[in-house]
């Protein structure tokens, strides 16, 4: 379920935002990276459009697959967006993983 999704159409009711609303707590958006670099900026900000009372506190991106990518990434949301980016995730890939050490 994403942020404004709740029982119908209606995100202010049963919607994550709406309970944030409603219990006066700050929301912190986890977003997705993979494959996107400033387009995400313009997903933020339909998030930020979509409520503006809604109190948005930051940005976690999820499946970065490099530093550098995380850094395009954080710029462009917090020139476009004015949200601090908080952290982020990186992509696990399938070499990752047959690089793991087990037990």
């Amino acid at each position: 379920m994403g942020l404004y999704d709740g029982y119908g159409v209606d995100p202010n009711y049963c919607s994550t935002a709406a309970m944030a609303k409603q219990l006066g707590c700050p929301v912190i958006l986890l977003v997705d990276g993979k494959a996107v670099s400033t387009s995400l900026a313009a997903t933020v900000m339909g998030f930020q459009h979509f409520d503006p009372t809604l109190n948005l506190a930051g940005v976690i991106v999820n499946r970065v697959t490099s530093d550098a990518h995380y850094q395009l990434l954080k710029n462009a949301i917090e020139h476009y967006c004015s949200l601090p980016v908080l952290g982020m995730s990186l992509l696990a890939t399938a070499s990752h993983y047959l690089n793991a050490t087990w037990g």
